[in-house]
């Protein structure tokens, strides 16, 4: 393929389309090849190359990839050597459409009459990765490279596959190569520092994911994903109150349009309660979809479901709103509410959308564990699996089945299922933390107090995305320690003057540590049972905090509340059960 050797602007397009997994319209099933040329098409062949040129980009332009591949696969029966342009760009629709046995089918002839040159080693890189080859086409990448050094795409590729195999240095190293050898293409790749942030997130240095994120918002500032990931690095940090004024100032200063983009980020900076007045302050003035599912989402977590509710109800229909997406929110909502029969009505309805699973299978699974329904609750999550995009859907999935496996009583089983997934999650993932709190849940279940309380106190002392989980383990310790006859004032002591509010945005189950060191009483944290997330622990912190002083009637009554308000979510179940069958013990000596 001779022409300009300016990859960097020749193929990132079809690239970055690549690399971030669209597939715009499966149409495997549909017949691309006719045996006569259409009418239309013979007359446009009567045309100028030009001409038919255009009228395929248009196409293609248009998102009608199957008018394009069809236009040129009737060019191509009339004018079969035409496999620089025609053939070249019916192998990357084909690959779009993940069409692999076509795209090979086209490749093979383009090799035959072109050679192994860069631009096609790529295509068979790619359809190797589409087949599980990661091996092969990592080779390929490198011969690529070697062939022709300033063939980015290519190293790109190889950036990618030393991240899913987990070889963080080599992947750095290779964006460090990239960024040093190719400085005027970084804006087109500006993806390149998102790998480099995951590198860093993975390895939990989040100062330098923090940077790169940076790096990556010069360029396009107007991700709200990319600003969230910005603040869940400053959180890790400690640097919370820095992520308030920098987002603060940010609002201040844009005119209308961008303000309203800087609030939702800055709310994400400021306590709940906080950041309901300031979004609701901005839905009076601005009906937008984005403000009302932060609201849904607050109102939720904070036990305000008739809100939320009627909200996911206003929104119906609105544009930009994914209508599965809000049926999952309003089914949820009135799941927490308690009316368990219209949720799961909500749920079957989202199934009228094969593709929409996902939205559907996280619900039906809380109603079947709320029933102990645990054998159908595990053939949702086989489903879910099943239909798992990339690995953060795979672990997420596998980390409710190690709930499900828990709140079943199968707990060798839900052990064996959480390290399988610690092994293979990078330790700065959100979603380790998860896990490592699930195995201390399942070891302090088991009786063995001493393991779930080391864990859990690694979890209070870890740099995490999930700053909630460092403040939830760090009150676990202290009872982990108390249980097993050991005094846990001094440890209460020193999570009590920790900084959380330099962490986390609502700190508020830190009252906890007041309370069991006599220094706060149990009535003004009551209000917190509210918050369907943390309904159970509360009422086995509050039942903990009566054992102590040996109230065995009022423990009593808090670890039965605890196992009446299960609903949001699993932890503690089993520890309630068993603090309620011992305060009952003692209450009859």
């Amino acid at each position: 393929m001779d022409g300009e050797k300016n990859y960097a602007k020749w193929f990132l397009p079809a690239l970055i389309v690549m690399a971030i997994g669209i597939v715009v319209w499966d149409v495997a099933q549909k017949n691309l090849s006719q045996n006569t040329l259409p009418k239309a098409t013979q007359d446009s062949l009567s045309k100028s190359s030009g001409q038919l040129e255009k009228q395929i980009a248009e196409a293609y332009q248009k998102g009608d990839w199957q008018k394009a591949a069809q236009m040129i696969e009737d060019v191509l029966k009339m004018q079969p050597d035409r496999n620089k342009d025609m053939r070249y760009s019916l192998i990357q629709i084909y690959l779009q459409f993940n069409m692999l046995t076509q795209a090979k089918e086209h490749l093979k002839i383009c090799f035959e009459k072109l050679g192994k040159v860069p631009e096609l080693l790529f295509i068979e890189a790619q359809i190797s990765l589409r087949e599980g080859e990661t091996d092969k086409s990592y080779q390929i990448f490198q011969e690529i490279v070697t062939l022709e050094p300033q063939f980015l795409p290519a190293r790109i590729g190889m950036v990618e596959i030393s991240l899913g195999k987990k070889a963080f240095k080599e992947a750095l190293l290779q964006i460090q190569e990239i960024q040093k050898k190719f400085p005027d293409a970084l804006e087109q790749i500006a993806h390149i520092y998102l790998f480099e942030a995951d590198i860093h997130f993975s390895m939990e240095d989040f100062e330098k994911a923090r940077l790169a994120l940076e790096n990556f918002l010069n360029i396009h500032p107007n991700i709200f994903g990319v600003h969230r990931d910005w603040i869940e690095a400053a959180c890790a940090l400690g640097q919370l109150s820095e992520a308030q004024k920098k987002y603060q100032e940010k609002w201040e200063s844009q005119d209308s349009k961008e303000r309203l983009f800087y609030q939702q980020l800055y709310a994400m900076t400021i306590p709940p309660q906080k950041a309901i007045d300031l979004l609701e302050g901005l839905l009076s003035k601005d009906p937008s979809p984005s403000i009302r599912m932060g609201l849904i989402s607050l109102w939720t977590k904070e036990g305000e479901y008739e809100k939320a509710i009627q909200s996911c109800m206003e929104i119906k229909g609105m544009q930009d709103v994914l209508e599965e997406k809000r049926l999952s929110w309003l089914g949820h909502a009135i799941y927490l509410s308690g009316d368990s029969a219209q949720a799961r009505k909500i749920y079957t309805e989202i199934l009228a959308n094969p593709q929409a699973k996902a939205h559907s299978f996280s619900g039906l699974i809380n109603l079947e564990l709320l029933d102990k329904n645990f054998p159908v609750a595990l053939s949702h999550i086989k489903e879910l699996l099943e239909d798992s995009k990339n690995k953060q859907d795979r672990w997420n999935t596998e980390l409710l089945k190690s709930r499900v496996l828990y709140e079943a009583g199968q707990w060798e089983d839900a052990l064996s299922n959480t390290q399988k997934l610690l092994d293979d999650i990078p330790s700065g993932i959100a979603v380790h933390s998860h896990a490592l709190y699930k195995k201390a849940q399942i070891l302090f279940a088991q009786g063995k107090l001493k393991e779930a309380g080391e864990i859990f106190a690694e979890i209070a002392e870890k740099k995490t995305r999930a700053n909630d989980l460092r403040l939830k383990s760090a009150l676990w310790h202290g009872i982990a320690l108390y249980l097993q006859g050991i005094d846990p004032t001094v440890t209460w002591e020193k999570y009590r003057s920790f900084g959380w509010q330099n962490y986390m945005t609502d700190d508020r189950m830190k009252l906890f540590f007041e309370l069991f060191l006599g220094k706060e009483k149990p009535e003004n944290t009551i209000f917190l049972k509210k918050m369907p997330f943390l309904a159970n622990d509360i009422c086995f912190f509050l039942g903990f905090y009566y054992e102590m002083q040996k109230n065995y009637q009022k423990a009593y009554e808090n670890y039965e509340e605890g196992l009446q308000s299960s609903k949001g979510c699993d932890f503690p179940w089993h520890e309630l059960t068993a603090a309620k069958k011992r305060v009952s013990s003692f209450q009859e000596k």
